[in-house]
């Protein structure tokens, strides 16, 4: 299930961090769509995902680490750090 977990958003653009369970969730355009609906609530006109992201794996805590980046250690779900940007 997918949720935001944190948003880093300022007048124009910013992050929006989405946790989901499996990788190709945190992918997908849920994901996405989440991330941009989010930016909207805090006041981005018309949000547009602005970059690149990657999902990555975190543990129960929702820390990530190089282990379990490298597939060492238990994986509770996975995190996408979106950038939004407003148009002008």
């Amino acid at each position: 299930m997918l949720r935001v977990v944190s948003h880093d958003l300022g007048d124009r653009q910013g992050i929006v961090i989405i946790a989901g369970d499996d990788m190709e969730e945190t992918m997908g355009t849920a994901a996405k769509q989440l991330a941009l609906k989010t930016a909207a609530a805090q006041g981005i006109s018309r949000p547009g995902i602005s970059g690149a992201a990657t999902p990555y794996p975190v543990d129960e805590d929702g820390e990530s680490s190089t282990e379990l980046v490298l597939g060492k250690g238990t994986v509770a779900g996975y995190r996408i750090d979106f950038p939004v940007t407003g148009a002008l």
